[in-house]
C-alpha cells in the first residue's frame, strides 16, 4: 500500500526532492524532470454538483496522469481523496502525514516508482514545535505542515530533495514565519543537493513570505530559491493566476501556488494548466507544472 503513515524523526527540517517524467527536451540530450503542485480542494461531504469530490476525482487524476510528472505535491487532500487518487494513478506511490491525529488534510507527495527511489521522508508542523503532531504555529487558523522527501533518480543516479507545503489562509504572520522556517531548512539542510519547494503559499508575488523564500526580504535564506516561472527558458504557459474559486475563469491577480528551485536547477518550462471539463475546473486551484534539468543529468 502506498500510504506511509509514519517515518523516523530525522533532521528537523523540510526539504524536498524533485523528479519528473523521463522525457528529453527537443533541444538537449539531458534528462528532463517534471514536477507538479496541485491543490485538489478538500473533501466536503456537503458539496454537490460539479464541486463534489465524486464528480472531480477522475478529472484530477486525469490531469496528473496525462501530464505525467514524476513528483506531484498535493495540498488539502484528505485520506479518502488520496486513496481515490492512488487507485487511479497506476505506478505512483505517495507519502505524508495528516496535519491532525486521524488524518485531516495532508501535504502529500506522489511519486512515480519507475523513475524515483524513495530514500527518506518526514512531515513537520509549521510551528515553534515542529516535531509535535497537531501543533499550531503562531496565530494560524489550523495546524499547517510541510512534507519533505529525498529521492534517487533512477534515470541519472542523482539524489534530490523535494518539499511540499500549504501555508495558512488567514494569518499573515503565520505565513511569514512559515516561510522563514522553510527558508532556513532549505539553506541549512540541503547538504548540497538540488532542492525544490512547492505548494500553496496563500501569498502573492512580492509578499513577505514570497520575499523570504526567494531571498529578497529581511528573512532571506543563505541559500536562495528561485521562482521557476521567473527563470524558465521558455515563456510561461497559461493564465498568470492560479485560483478560480470554481468559477468559469481564474480570479485575476491571485497567483498563490508555486514551484521554487535552488539556483543550480535549470527550469525549461513553466505553466499553469487551465484545462476544464464541460466548462468546469477539477479544483479551485490550477495545477502548476514545471520541466526541470538537474546539474549533472
Amino acid at each position: 500500500m502506498a500510504f506511509l503513515w509514519r517515518s523516523s524523526l530525522i533532521l528537523p527540517l523540510l526539504v524536498l526532492l524533485l523528479g519528473a517524467g523521463p522525457s528529453r527536451a527537443a533541444d538537449s540530450t539531458t534528462v528532463s524532470l517534471r514536477v507538479m503542485t496541485y491543490n485538489i480542494r478538500y473533501y466536503n461531504p456537503e458539496d454537490s454538483g460539479r464541486v463534489a469530490w465524486e464528480n472531480r476525482r477522475d478529472k484530477v487524476a486525469s490531469m496528473i496522469r496525462y501530464h505525467g510528472p514524476a513528483v506531484v505535491g498535493t495540498q488539502e487532500g484528505k485520506l479518502n481523496q488520496l486513496y481515490d487518487l492512488e487507485e487511479r494513478l497506476a505506478g505512483y506511490e505517495w507519502i505524508g502525514t495528516g496535519r491532525r491525529a486521524g488524518g485531516d488534510e495532508f501535504s502529500a507527495i506522489f511519486y512515480r516508482q519507475d523513475r524515483l527511489e524513495l530514500l527518506g521522508h518526514h512531515t513537520y508542523w509549521l510551528s515553534p514545535t515542529p516535531t509535535e503532531p497537531g501543533s499550531v504555529g503562531w496565530d494560524a487558523a489550523f495546524p499547517r505542515i510541510v512534507t519533505w522527501a529525498r529521492f534517487r533518480d533512477r534515470a541519472t543516479g542523482d539524489s534530490l530533495l523535494v518539499l511540499n507545503t500549504h501555508f495558512d489562509h488567514e494569518s499573515a504572520e503565520a505565513r511569514r514565519k512559515s516561510a522563514r522556517f522553510i527558508a532556513e531548512a532549505v539553506g541549512g539542510w540541503s547538504n548540497g543537493l538540488p532542492a525544490v519547494v512547492m505548494g500553496d503559499l496563500n501569498a502573492r508575488v512580492g509578499s513577505p513570505p514570497y520575499e523570504a523564500l526567494t531571498r529578497r526580504g529581511p528573512d532571506a535564506p543563505d541559500q536562495p530559491l528561485r521562482d521557476a516561472k521567473e527563470v524558465a527558458d521558455q515563456p510561461h504557459h497559461g493564465p498568470v493566476s492560479t485560483f478560480n474559486r470554481f468559477q468559469p475563469a481564474v480570479i485575476p491577480e491571485l497567483r498563490i501556488d508555486y514551484v521554487l528551485v535552488s539556483e543550480e536547477i535549470e527550469v525549461r518550462r513553466h505553466g499553469h494548466l487551465n484545462e476544464k471539463w464541460g466548462g468546469a475546473y477539477p479544483s479551485d486551484h490550477l495545477p502548476v507544472l514545471v520541466e526541470l534539468a538537474l546539474p549533472g543529468s
